[in-house]
């Protein structure tokens, strides 16, 4: 093992490589840095390539792309940028401190346009400042994970009539209820229902629209609701007495330093309706979220059904009132 590194480092000294340490390549130039490239590709062995001024840097972790080092190389030659890289997060670029005005929408749309990789890859373009200033993915092309589709029912469930005669759920059409939040790895759940108490079938399509309150009654601070990747917004005809549901996950956030829990949840099936205030609850009995100030949601749209969730029995029971205000 030990032969084969040294053979390899001594490979890239030998192709232009101003200095080698630990698997790092450095180069003096773009033409040194492409050619140590080619090497690295033929040779199927992972290395960092940087330029000696660490403007540029390719960091590959199984094999070296040529078409993603080209890419940093053009970069590179628009002269623009301070910093370009490619790593396991993708393509990073940032701009100098005087550049055009127009530099931030000319590097989104080339980035839009270019010739897209064969496997998906995002990017970030950041101000001198380190400010994110527009992402998105190198020639439009995002992992299949990410492309919205309709959500696949599970095997046991028939799907309902779309019925394009039945008219959208009116505010008093549908009730609102909370399941029960649920944790794993790091990660959290909390399942929405809306039922149609109305008596024919209803459409939504939409979003729950959700605010999450402290203790005070206040809405908590910079919460993103964020779309949920892959899931088709669809109109869904909710036969009457049937419910359908959103689903909402966001990373576990800590309470030491922030105790200021979410303690009630305001829900509207959709926008103009009225929200109704509802409290989680876990055995019965009231509980907290830690959905915090500065907390990232993401929510699926209103659905039949999803694989793990089922409208548990009693949700549409007497429902938790927000705990009393102090």
């Amino acid at each position: 093992m030990l032969g084969e590194k040294a053979a390899f480092a001594f490979g890239l000294r030998h192709h232009g490589a101003a200095s080698v340490i630990n698997g790092s390549a450095t180069a003096d130039n773009l033409e040194q840095l492409l050619k140590l490239g080619e090497f690295t590709a033929q040779a199927k062995h992972p290395a960092e390539l940087v330029l000696a001024d660490h403007s540029v840097r390719y960091s590959a972790t199984d094999r070296t792309d040529m078409s993603e080092l080209q890419l940093l190389a053009d970069a590179a030659k628009r002269g623009i940028f301070q910093n370009a890289s490619i790593d396991n997060s993708g393509l990073n670029l940032t701009l100098g401190n005087q550049v055009p005005a127009a530099a931030e929408q000319e590097t989104h749309v080339w980035l839009e346009q270019h010739e897209a990789f064969d496997e998906a890859m995002p990017y970030k373009l950041f101000s001198a400042g380190y400010e994110v200033l527009a992402e998105g993915w190198v020639g439009g092309k995002k992992p299949e994970s990410l492309i919205p589709r309709p959500v696949v029912l599970p095997d046991n469930v028939t799907s309902w009539p779309q019925d394009p005669s039945a008219p959208w759920c009116a505010e008093g059409d549908v009730d609102i209820a909370l399941g029960t939040s649920d944790a794993a790895a790091g990660s959290r759940y909390l399942p929405v229902f809306a039922k149609n108490t109305s008596a024919g079938p209803c459409a939504l399509r939409s979003y729950p629209q959700i605010a999450f309150l402290n203790a005070d009654g206040d809405a908590q601070p910079d919460v993103q609701l964020q779309p949920e990747p892959g899931i088709l917004l669809e109109r869904v005809t909710i036969p009457a007495g049937e419910a359908v549901i959103s689903t909402l996950e966001w990373n576990a956030m800590s309470t030491s330093l922030d105790p200021d829990e979410t303690v009630a949840l305001g829900i509207a099936a959709a926008r103009g309706m009225t929200p109704v205030e509802l409290a989680p609850a876990f055995d019965g009995q009231p509980t907290t979220l830690d959905i915090l100030d500065g907390a990232r949601i993401t929510q699926s749209p209103w659905v039949q059904a999803r694989d793990g969730w089922t409208v548990p029995s009693g949700a549409f029971a007497q429902q938790s009132p927000a705990r009393p205000r102090p």
